[in-house]
């Protein structure tokens, strides 16, 4: 299932570009999605908290808050899903990179544009969610997708796998550090070590202070000292350069 999101003040242009997706979708039966239509910003931000999007197209120039700013704040509250902007010129194309937009496309939008972006985000999606790792628990062995992993925590000599609908999956006796464990996920530049119990992914982390981080679930995560301004400098980073 694919969330698509739109959000634009104008009805005239929402119903234009539903009308564009939803015939881009009939010639792919296979494909499942929703379609969400939003005519502000805030009330876009109010849906995403209860899960987000996969793909979200916004328009840029809106009152009381415009794309550019609409995107940073879907990035601040921990939304990593596809941003494809709508804009009149080309000039706000640039600013678009200050929330690593995957796509702007030039209104009047035609169905070949719309099309083309679709096809790049899908798959790009497909490849976010065939990224994972596979554990091996008590029961037998399991596929994570890293999409869904929260943060990994040593407990009682085991790796527990904190995923995004609330479960947590306990890994086998480790045998070794809980840093090799963890050298997989380490891999992709969305997790990083915090300390030496745990191992989280930027993509979920909302906020940062002296004390920990805290994640798009509400959970918090106690940091060391020593540990804070790289931590800091790992998640801008991440959400700056995509």
């Amino acid at each position: 299932m694919i969330r698509i999101a739109i959000c634009d003040d104008e009805a005239e242009s929402r119903d234009e570009i539903r009308g564009l997706l939803e015939e881009y979708l009939r010639k792919d039966a296979e494909t499942a999605a929703k379609i969400s239509s939003f005519c502000s910003g805030k009330s876009l931000l109010w849906a995403a908290e209860t899960g987000g999007f996969d793909i979200y197209i916004l328009d840029i120039i809106m009152p009381d808050m415009n794309g550019i700013d609409l995107g940073l704040a879907l990035r601040k509250g921990g939304g990593d899903g596809i941003i494809v902007y709508l804009t009149s010129s080309a000039e706000y194309a640039v600013r678009s990179y200050d929330v690593r937009a995957f796509h702007y496309l030039l209104k009047p939008v035609r169905a070949e544009s719309l099309e083309e972006v679709m096809d790049r985000a899908r798959k790009s999606l497909e490849e976010q969610r065939q990224r994972g790792i596979t554990i091996r628990y008590a029961d037998g062995t399991r596929f994570l997708p890293y999409s869904r992993i929260m943060y990994a925590e040593l407990k009682n000599r085991s790796a527990v796998y904190a995923l995004s609908d609330g479960s947590f999956v306990k890994g086998l006796t480790l045998r070794g550090p809980f840093s090799g464990a963890c050298a997989e996920l380490t891999k992709d530049r969305r997790f990083a070590m915090c300390g030496a119990s745990y191992c989280v992914n930027l993509s979920f982390v909302v906020s940062l202070d002296r004390s920990g981080v805290t994640l798009k679930n509400g959970s918090r995560i106690a940091l060391p000292q020593r540990e804070i301004h790289r931590i800091n400098s790992l998640w801008m980073d991440f959400w700056l350069e995509g």
